[in-house]
């Protein structure tokens, strides 16, 4: 079946429905990695650890002007 991203909206096939929500295997990868998956548990520790990160990958220009596309669409999106 083909199900849409529910962060990216990109189109993907899948054999089945997920009960924690439909996502690309790009954006489940992300989303486990930052321990926001549907199995992790959450804590507000990561939250900053990312924000960190996320800092640290900007001064460094390893994200570039797509990914403030994407954070401006993300936004939008919510």
């Amino acid at each position: 079946m083909r199900l849409k991203c529910e962060i990216c909206g990109e189109v993907f096939e899948a054999a089945h429905l997920r009960p924690h929500g439909d996502h690309c295997v790009t954006c489940a990868g992300f989303l486990s990695v930052l321990d926001k998956g549907p199995y992790q548990q959450h804590t507000h520790e990561n939250d900053k650890k990312f924000g960190m990160v996320v800092i640290y990958l900007i001064k460094k220009g390893y994200v570039g002007e797509g990914f403030f596309h994407g954070l401006n669409e993300g936004i939008k999106k919510t």
